[in-house]
């Protein structure tokens, strides 16, 4: 897939006349910064930008890594080689944190340590990048089934990863786990606990350790992780203690539906994704309605009045944050970070798994 074409009379609607454009520009502020031939990851402003110093983040492996994974697997695959490459820095990390296994820095650049800024406490509390990683690692191998790569790069990743989850958790007198005092991917709070996104990210990364390597207490600390769950209000609290229609800065908790694929009753699902489509900051990051949007489709399946709610979170999915007339991304309003691949990747993946109905699974590929 080099490119995307219209076909049909789409210019009575300025938004999907655009659609074309869009996309091939997404698509090439992906390729611009990477090579399969080089094992490096890719920074959320990209080569054109010294937006975030040029370090690597979860960014790549959330939101650029999917796309490029379906698209151009062996250059997506190069991003996946850099943490390889530097888990050093990921050892060193847990170890000085008193955590065993690899701990993976929240910001990431030539040696592989910890580059987070000083004045910032997500290098100290943002752990859920280590789920993240091991994520994309699973995503690679269940779609590629490349026994050597899996062997060699994926299971490595995923066994180091898990030894740091286990020292990371904390078990209570009814012997459920927790994750205490991190920072979720909502970044507009801090030193919170259970967040549901990296306990369950978490979890999902401990059983891919498991695949990888048999481990009973990988197993148990996974099946016996604590989501949160508002029984009454029949929706997923962001954390533990989160406060009613508190603002959310980006994309969370409707991640847990998708990618991460988090069992649930449809109405738990409907019910996350009208409240959080509430409460998420329309000034926040561009690829948060793609996720949005991804969710929207999947539920449309069994509810029609959905469909005013998806074309509402395609448009914000790009026509919001690309800017004319060459379709560069804008982290948001602001504009933040130009040339964010962070959108782009976010936007490609609403194509991909939203529209196309692409699903990866360890049994299968589903495309709906």
């Amino acid at each position: 897939m080099g490119k995307f074409e219209e076909e049909g009379n789409f210019h009575s609607h300025y938004w999907v006349s655009t659609l074309a454009q869009a996309t091939n520009a997404s698509i090439y502020e992906l390729l611009i910064s990477m090579r399969s031939d080089h094992p490096w990851s890719n920074s959320p402003g990209g080569l054109e930008s010294n937006g975030y110093n040029g370090h690597i983040f979860w960014d790549y492996e959330t939101w650029m890594f999917p796309a490029l994974l379906v698209m151009y697997p062996e250059i997506a695959k190069s991003g996946l080689e850099y943490r390889y490459n530097h888990i050093a820095g990921a050892r060193k990390k847990a170890k000085d944190n008193n955590y065993t296994g690899a701990m993976w820095p929240w910001e990431s650049a030539y040696t592989g340590d910890e580059t987070t800024p000083t004045f910032a406490n997500t290098g100290k509390f943002e752990h859920h990048i280590s789920g993240d990683i091991v994520f994309a690692a699973r995503q690679y191998d269940y779609l590629h089934r490349d026994d050597n790569v899996r062997e060699k790069l994926l299971c490595p990743l995923a066994q180091e990863t898990g030894e740091f989850w286990a020292s990371r958790v904390e078990k209570d007198a009814k012997g459920i786990y927790h994750i205490l005092n991190v920072i979720p991917p909502d970044e507009y709070i801090e030193n919170i606990s259970d967040s549901i996104y990296t306990n369950h990210i978490a979890a999902i990364s401990l059983r891919y350790g498991n695949e990888c390597k048999p481990n009973k207490e990988w197993v148990e600390i996974a099946d016996k992780m604590y989501i949160p769950y508002n029984k009454r209000k029949d929706i997923h609290p962001e954390y533990v203690g989160y406060q009613n229609n508190q603002l959310v800065k980006q994309a969370d908790t409707t991640l847990v539906s998708f990618p991460l694929n988090l069992k649930a009753n449809y109405s738990t699902k409907l019910n996350d994704l009208k409240y959080y489509e509430n409460v998420t900051d329309i000034k926040g990051p561009a690829m948060t309605w793609s996720m949005f949007f991804v969710d929207s489709l999947e539920l449309l399946l069994q509810q029609k009045d959905l469909a005013d709610a998806i074309y509402r979170f395609f448009f914000k999915s790009y026509l919001v944050n690309m800017k004319g007339p060459f379709w560069i991304w804008w982290e948001s309003l602001d504009p933040g970070s130009l040339h964010f691949a962070t959108g782009a990747g976010g936007f490609l993946q609403g194509l991909l798994f939203g529209y196309g109905g692409l699903r990866i699974y360890r049994e299968r590929t589903n495309e709906k």
